[in-house]
């Protein structure tokens, strides 16, 4: 485990930053383009038989993750130059609607609460505009457990009745050395630490009926898996899909859990 994470600590290249900023870019032009057609939610880009069958498995309480990839976005990273991991869940919230789903995704000082144990840590160190700057630790075990600081800028957005939008970056990031003990720490790193990883995440919500629909779509890069750890590469990519399922099923609980009535009290 020691090994793997300090693999993560470098400074990702520059070439697989431009690389990046390209993929986000053709990524966010695509999500442009779905709202200026009234659409907001992946679920919808689907084929009807696909997005029917995804649709029942959420009628259920179940979250669905999915890998993706950007068409048009040019050629991702090799796995010698980096990981880089593209990713979104879907999960139906009933009797509630977007600004509920908004509100609790804005109150981030209980975020460590909400999303136990995928967020450690998390509280409001400030505004940016209208957006909140974020500190957090969060947590992730997948054949080794990865703990990582992060401090992250959101903002939050109503795009209709129906439709709000999230959107988060990463201002900087740093893996975590002995989570949990006296001795926790971050970890040292080569070059520049706002450098050291890229996160973008979009949450998307949509009322429809009486459920909102709430999507967490991922774009993530860092530094290369050491070459005797990229044996771990296609197990890696499944993080994204993990992560923002372990999210949601937490996001759908408190929110249920929430709008349901109190039992009785015993006379």
């Amino acid at each position: 485990m020691a090994a793997a994470t300090a693999t993560l600590a470098d400074e990702v290249p520059a070439p697989v930053i431009a690389l990046f900023e390209r993929y986000v870019e053709a990524t966010e032009s695509r999500m442009r383009s779905d709202r200026s057609s009234g659409g907001l939610l992946w679920l919808d880009r689907l084929p009807a038989s696909e997005r029917a069958g995804i649709e029942r498995q959420l009628a259920t309480g179940a979250v669905v993750a999915r890998p993706l990839r950007t068409d048009g976005a040019g050629e991702a990273p090799k796995a010698s130059q980096a990981v880089f991991l593209h990713a979104v869940a879907v999960v139906q919230v009933p009797g509630r609607t977007a600004q509920e789903v908004v509100a609790l995704l804005r109150d981030a000082d209980h975020h460590a609460e909400y999303f136990a144990p995928t967020i450690r840590r998390s509280r409001i160190v400030g505004h940016d505009g209208d957006a909140q700057v974020v500190d957090g630790q969060f947590w992730h075990r997948k054949v080794f457990t990865i703990v990582y600081n992060a401090e992250v800028e959101t903002r939050c957005e109503t795009l209709r009745d129906t439709q709000a939008e999230c959107r988060s970056f990463s201002r900087r990031g740093a893996m975590v050395a002995d989570p949990g003990q006296p001795t926790e720490r971050e970890k040292g790193f080569r070059g520049d630490a706002k450098k050291q990883w890229f996160l973008r995440s979009y949450y998307r919500v949509e009322r429809r009926g009486d459920s909102a629909f709430v999507e967490l779509e991922t774009l993530f890069v860092s530094p290369p898996l050491s070459r005797w750890l990229r044996v771990f590469t296609p197990l890696v990519r499944d993080v994204p899909g993990e992560v923002g399922a372990a999210l949601l099923t937490a996001l759908r609980a408190r929110l249920t859990e929430a709008a349901s009535p109190a039992p009785p009290r015993r006379p």
